[in-house]
């Protein structure tokens, strides 16, 4: 069977058709009571909305999936920046400790020396160190 297709003011296109599909297109044209020709228009043009349909979803797939690579790829960053934050956090938890124990010892010298400017000598090398 052929059939033929106006595409526009001066544009025809034949078709030659399986026995299988011009049957199934008859029983169609009959049922909705629809030609035969605008049956293959409508069914071309669902094809090429599928079409499009598919390549917008593959679009998007790609998208998404470059875009849980760049998750990934920050979540790993992020991970070893907590760690490090964490290790920061326990060095200055243990430094905290010891200058604790540090004050307390200095209290006890205090005490001992009980005197005004024992440590005067220490405070200028303190100072010292502290503004180099």
């Amino acid at each position: 069977m052929e059939i033929l297709v106006k595409g526009g003011f001066l544009r025809k296109k034949k078709f030659k058709l399986e026995k299988y599909t011009a049957k199934l297109i008859e029983e169609l044209s009959r049922k909705y009571k629809i030609p035969p020709e605008k049956l293959i228009l409508m069914a071309l043009k669902e094809e090429k909305l599928e079409r499009e349909r598919n390549e917008r979803m593959k679009e998007l797939q790609e998208k998404i999936s470059s875009l849980l690579d760049e998750m990934f790829q920050l979540e790993g960053k992020w991970a070893s920046i907590r760690y490090k934050s964490y290790t920061y956090a326990k060095e200055n938890r243990t430094l905290a400790i010891i200058l604790t124990g540090h004050l307390s010892e200095n209290r006890s010298l205090r005490r001992i020396l009980k005197k005004k400017n024992a440590h005067k000598d220490i405070e200028e090398l303190v100072n010292y160190y502290l503004w180099l």
